[in-house]
Protein backbone atom coordinates (compact mmCIF):
# COMPACT_ATOMS: atom_id res chain seq x y z
CA UNK A 1 0.00 0.00 0.00
CA UNK A 2 1.34 3.78 -0.85
CA UNK A 3 2.36 5.43 2.74
CA UNK A 4 -1.03 7.36 2.96
CA UNK A 5 0.07 10.85 5.62
CA UNK A 6 -2.54 11.59 7.93
CA UNK A 7 -3.64 13.82 10.02
CA UNK A 8 -5.59 12.99 13.39
CA UNK A 9 -7.70 15.62 14.66
CA UNK A 10 -9.33 15.71 17.95
CA UNK A 11 -12.21 18.82 19.43
CA UNK A 12 -11.65 18.11 23.33
CA UNK A 13 -12.99 20.55 26.11
CA UNK A 14 -12.71 19.01 29.80
CA UNK A 15 -11.24 15.48 28.41
CA UNK A 16 -8.81 15.16 30.93
CA UNK A 17 -9.70 11.67 31.93
CA UNK A 18 -9.65 10.53 28.29
CA UNK A 19 -7.45 12.31 26.46
CA UNK A 20 -4.64 9.83 27.85
CA UNK A 21 -5.97 6.76 27.01
CA UNK A 22 -6.69 7.78 23.21
CA UNK A 23 -3.22 9.12 22.88
CA UNK A 24 -1.43 6.29 24.15
CA UNK A 25 -3.55 4.30 21.32
CA UNK A 26 -2.08 6.30 18.64
CA UNK A 27 1.46 5.95 19.56
CA UNK A 28 0.48 2.34 19.71
CA UNK A 29 -0.84 2.10 15.59
CA UNK A 30 1.05 0.41 13.05
CA UNK A 31 0.58 2.76 10.89
CA UNK A 32 1.47 6.32 12.78
CA UNK A 33 -0.19 10.09 11.39
CA UNK A 34 2.00 12.52 10.50
CA UNK A 35 0.51 15.12 12.61
CA UNK A 36 -1.90 14.84 16.06
CA UNK A 37 -3.82 18.26 16.39
CA UNK A 38 -5.78 18.42 19.88
CA UNK A 39 -8.10 21.39 19.27
CA UNK A 40 -8.83 22.41 22.69
CA UNK A 41 -11.74 24.45 23.87
CA UNK A 42 -10.03 26.26 26.50
CA UNK A 43 -10.58 23.76 28.75
CA UNK A 44 -10.00 24.29 32.49
CA UNK A 45 -8.95 20.64 33.58
CA UNK A 46 -5.69 20.35 31.87
CA UNK A 47 -6.84 18.53 29.00
CA UNK A 48 -4.31 20.35 26.67
CA UNK A 49 -1.40 20.74 29.24
CA UNK A 50 -2.05 16.56 29.14
CA UNK A 51 -1.73 16.22 25.16
CA UNK A 52 1.43 18.39 25.10
CA UNK A 53 3.03 16.70 27.42
CA UNK A 54 2.66 13.14 25.73
CA UNK A 55 5.35 11.69 23.70
CA UNK A 56 3.40 11.01 20.29
CA UNK A 57 4.28 15.25 19.42
CA UNK A 58 0.75 16.64 19.79
CA UNK A 59 0.28 20.03 18.78
CA UNK A 60 -2.47 21.88 20.67
CA UNK A 61 -4.70 24.47 19.23
CA UNK A 62 -6.87 26.82 21.38
CA UNK A 63 -10.32 27.47 19.74
CA UNK A 64 -13.32 28.21 21.11
CA UNK A 65 -15.61 25.26 22.94
CA UNK A 66 -18.13 24.52 20.20
CA UNK A 67 -17.37 21.02 18.50
CA UNK A 68 -18.09 22.23 15.23
CA UNK A 69 -15.90 24.95 14.73
CA UNK A 70 -12.87 22.95 16.55
CA UNK A 71 -13.50 20.05 13.97
CA UNK A 72 -13.58 22.89 10.90
CA UNK A 73 -10.08 24.55 13.07
CA UNK A 74 -8.11 21.00 12.92
CA UNK A 75 -9.45 19.68 9.57
CA UNK A 76 -8.54 23.34 7.60
CA UNK A 77 -5.49 22.96 9.66
CA UNK A 78 -4.18 19.50 8.25
CA UNK A 79 -1.04 19.03 6.81
CA UNK A 80 -2.13 15.04 6.01
CA UNK A 81 -3.93 13.76 2.96
CA UNK A 82 -6.90 11.75 4.80
CA UNK A 83 -7.81 13.60 7.86
CA UNK A 84 -9.33 11.11 10.78
CA UNK A 85 -11.58 13.37 13.83
CA UNK A 86 -11.89 11.09 16.47
CA UNK A 87 -13.71 12.20 19.70
CA UNK A 88 -11.57 12.21 23.03
CA UNK A 89 -13.05 9.17 24.85
CA UNK A 90 -12.72 6.87 21.36
CA UNK A 91 -10.64 3.89 21.94
CA UNK A 92 -8.25 2.68 19.02
CA UNK A 93 -6.41 -0.91 18.77
CA UNK A 94 -2.94 -1.05 17.39
CA UNK A 95 -3.65 -1.28 13.76
CA UNK A 96 -6.70 0.51 13.50
CA UNK A 97 -5.15 3.24 11.11
CA UNK A 98 -3.63 0.66 9.48
CA UNK A 99 -6.43 -1.52 8.93
CA UNK A 100 -9.19 1.54 8.20
CA UNK A 101 -6.33 3.77 5.91
CA UNK A 102 -6.04 0.76 4.09
CA UNK A 103 -9.57 -0.27 3.00
CA UNK A 104 -10.42 3.71 2.57
CA UNK A 105 -8.10 3.24 -0.25
CA UNK A 106 -8.79 0.45 -1.41
CA UNK A 107 -12.35 1.41 -2.15
CA UNK A 108 -11.44 4.45 -3.14
CA UNK A 109 -13.92 6.20 -0.56
CA UNK A 110 -13.58 9.94 0.05
CA UNK A 111 -15.45 9.67 3.76
CA UNK A 112 -15.90 7.13 5.67
CA UNK A 113 -16.70 5.50 9.68
CA UNK A 114 -15.90 2.44 10.60
CA UNK A 115 -18.20 -0.18 12.78
CA UNK A 116 -18.67 1.59 16.29
CA UNK A 117 -17.86 -1.04 18.96
CA UNK A 118 -18.66 0.11 22.75
CA UNK A 119 -15.67 0.30 25.24
CA UNK A 120 -16.14 -1.84 28.57
CA UNK A 121 -19.44 -1.74 28.10
CA UNK A 122 -23.16 -4.05 28.97
CA UNK A 123 -24.18 -7.16 26.53
CA UNK A 124 -27.07 -4.40 25.97
CA UNK A 125 -25.11 -1.60 25.17
CA UNK A 126 -22.97 -4.18 22.59
CA UNK A 127 -26.30 -5.37 21.16
CA UNK A 128 -27.70 -1.98 20.01
CA UNK A 129 -24.62 -1.12 18.72
CA UNK A 130 -24.62 -3.88 16.70
CA UNK A 131 -28.13 -2.66 15.66
CA UNK A 132 -26.80 0.63 14.61
CA UNK A 133 -23.69 -0.81 12.94
CA UNK A 134 -26.20 -3.03 10.91
CA UNK A 135 -28.35 -0.09 9.96
CA UNK A 136 -25.70 2.21 9.15
CA UNK A 137 -24.10 -0.42 6.57
CA UNK A 138 -27.19 -1.53 5.07
CA UNK A 139 -28.44 2.30 4.23
CA UNK A 140 -24.69 3.33 3.56
CA UNK A 141 -25.58 3.95 -0.36
CA UNK A 142 -28.69 5.59 0.28
CA UNK A 143 -28.10 7.73 3.46
CA UNK A 144 -24.83 7.92 4.73
CA UNK A 145 -24.52 8.19 8.80
CA UNK A 146 -22.12 7.68 11.11
CA UNK A 147 -20.77 9.22 14.10
CA UNK A 148 -18.72 11.88 15.40
CA UNK A 149 -16.43 9.31 17.25
CA UNK A 150 -14.69 8.69 14.14
CA UNK A 151 -14.92 10.08 10.89
CA UNK A 152 -12.67 9.76 7.99
CA UNK A 153 -12.14 12.40 4.84
CA UNK A 154 -9.74 13.09 2.21
CA UNK A 155 -8.53 16.49 2.96
CA UNK A 156 -9.14 17.34 -0.14
CA UNK A 157 -12.77 16.91 -0.23
CA UNK A 158 -13.12 18.56 3.34
CA UNK A 159 -11.37 21.66 1.81
CA UNK A 160 -13.88 21.97 -1.29
CA UNK A 161 -16.56 22.10 1.54
CA UNK A 162 -18.66 24.23 4.14
CA UNK A 163 -16.92 21.55 6.37
CA UNK A 164 -18.98 21.17 9.72
CA UNK A 165 -21.83 23.30 10.14
CA UNK A 166 -22.20 24.79 14.09
CA UNK A 167 -25.81 25.69 13.47
CA UNK A 168 -27.05 22.38 13.78
CA UNK A 169 -27.11 19.66 16.51
CA UNK A 170 -25.85 16.65 14.70
CA UNK A 171 -22.61 18.58 12.60
CA UNK A 172 -21.20 15.02 12.40
CA UNK A 173 -24.07 13.20 10.51
CA UNK A 174 -25.06 16.60 8.55
CA UNK A 175 -21.18 16.88 7.16
CA UNK A 176 -21.27 13.04 6.50
CA UNK A 177 -24.72 13.55 4.69
CA UNK A 178 -23.15 16.41 2.77
CA UNK A 179 -19.79 15.40 1.45
CA UNK A 180 -21.35 11.77 0.75
CA UNK A 181 -23.64 13.28 -1.56
CA UNK A 182 -20.55 14.96 -3.52
CA UNK A 183 -18.06 11.89 -2.84
CA UNK A 184 -17.92 8.00 -1.81
CA UNK A 185 -19.23 7.55 1.31
CA UNK A 186 -18.46 3.87 3.07
CA UNK A 187 -18.98 2.31 6.28
CA UNK A 188 -15.77 0.08 6.94
CA UNK A 189 -15.72 -3.36 8.32
CA UNK A 190 -13.01 -1.69 10.45
CA UNK A 191 -13.69 -1.54 14.21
Amino acid sequence: MKQIAVTVVIPTLQEASGIEGLLHDLQAQTLRPVEILVVDGYSADGTADIARAHPVGVRVIQHGPHVAKQRNMGGYSAVGDVIVFLDADTRLHSRFLEKAIGEFERRVLDIACPWYVPHQSTLAIHAVYALFNVTFYALQKVLASGAGSCIIVRKSVLHASRGFDSAVTFDDIDLIRHLSWRGRFGVLHTT
